[in-house]
């Protein structure tokens, strides 16, 4: 989910307007839709119409926030602005996407 880490924003406007789209059109469709799995529903957690309305207005949030890393970029985001309340569908995949390892080198340290 590199679209959500400022070390990838981009620094022009044009970049900027396109900036993520087809990345969040993804979640959009997979976060946004049912889903049947052996006869279990599993309901969309968010709402992907939204979901893509608040990227377009978020992204050029994350300009202003290009030294911070991952984590400590989005923990001050949420801890100083109203970004949790502003975009709540965003939110709920940056929390996705910050549960999930940006690596996986610790699980193959422990296999080889």
């Amino acid at each position: 989910m590199r679209i959500f880490d400022f070390k990838q924003v981009p620094t022009t406007i044009q970049q900027m307007s396109t900036f993520g789209e087809e990345e969040i059109k993804y979640l959009a469709k997979y976060y946004g839709e049912d889903k049947i799995e052996n006869g279990q529903v599993f309901l969309a957690i968010i709402n992907k119409y939204e979901l893509i309305k608040e990227w377009r207005l978020a992204k050029l949030i994350l300009c202003n926030f290009t030294t911070f890393q991952f984590v400590e970029g989005w923990e001050f985001i949420f801890c100083t602005t109203q970004f949790i309340t502003q975009y709540p569908n965003l939110t709920q995949i940056i929390h996705l996407a910050l549960i999930v390892p940006v690596s996986n080198r610790n699980v193959e340290h422990v296999f080889s």
